[in-house]
């Protein structure tokens, strides 16, 4: 397997996290958890996705998708044949919201055609990936950048301190730093992220969770829970389930085959220490 990351223009950086290559031409099923992202993937083949929790799969073909904020695991499956390239641009939080007016709670756990959000360019995208893949991305996202609305900073603001905060969310210090009411607040997450605002807290504390585990590899999944302020044992035990379907000691135990490198990567770099 291939993988590389590459950074956006300077001018992108606030909507997106990275630029990626994969490519693969072996049989491998990679179990995706939440990780606060949406994204767009351009196939040179189909693939598979499976919805493990609904055991519903999509099959898709040669094309270009737009992923959504993910709440709960998904699996993607590549069979063995010609190789396999995809070119990924992995938005951050809020990002992808910068380029279309399309609500994000409507991509929530889907998978769509990225023509039923991005309106220009797509199809010469296409063409010229394999050769400049980080210039022509540039190109593309700098062409369907839409004017910013002071709603969608407010957005990318409460997201940030989401994240800064390691997944810590009270509505009531929300209200009070941003000067609006809670409804207002559950609005823009919903438009703007795609997630209500204490669903997208729970992935950025179980995120910041693996981080920490990653971090300090003898640290006992009881303390693992009670950094991270989960209520208590019970309480860290269901999240984990939630978002891998695997308890805390499965999961934690074969890192390696627990979450990919990438994953890894953009998580330690999201948290500072």
């Amino acid at each position: 397997m291939y993988y590389r990351e590459y950074q956006p223009h300077p001018s992108l950086q606030p909507f997106v996290e990275n630029y990626w290559v994969l490519r693969t031409n072996t049989r491998r099923e990679e179990v995706v958890v939440p990780d606060g992202n949406t994204g767009l993937m351009f196939l040179s083949n189909g693939i598979k996705r499976l919805d493990i929790e609904k055991q519903t799969t999509l099959q898709t073909g040669k094309q270009a998708v737009v992923v959504g904020q993910k709440s709960r695991p998904v699996l993607y499956r590549f069979e063995p044949g010609p190789a396999v390239e995809t070119v990924g641009v992995r938005f951050r939080p809020a990002g992808l919201s910068a380029f279309t007016q399309l609500p994000m709670v409507r991509l929530r756990d889907q998978v769509i055609a990225a023509a039923e959000v991005f309106e220009q360019g797509l199809q010469q995208t296409t063409g010229q990936l394999s050769h400049t893949p980080a210039e022509t991305l540039n190109r593309f996202l700098t062409q369907n950048l839409q004017p910013q609305q002071r709603h969608h900073h407010t957005a990318m603001q409460m997201a940030e301190r989401i994240i800064q905060c390691c997944g810590q969310y009270r509505a009531a210090d929300w209200m009070q730093r941003f000067h609006l009411s809670e409804r207002q607040i559950e609005r823009l997450f919903r438009q703007y992220i795609g997630l209500t605002p204490k669903t997208f807290a729970r992935i950025v504390r179980f995120n910041h969770a693996i981080v920490c585990h990653q971090r300090q590899t003898g640290l006992r999944l009881t303390d693992l829970a009670y950094v991270n302020g989960y209520f208590d044992q019970m309480h860290f035990v269901k999240e984990v389930k939630t978002f891998t379907l695997k308890t805390p000691k499965q999961y934690f135990r074969y890192s390696a085959e627990a979450w990919s490198q990438p994953l890894c990567a953009l998580l330690d770099r999201r948290f500072v220490r």
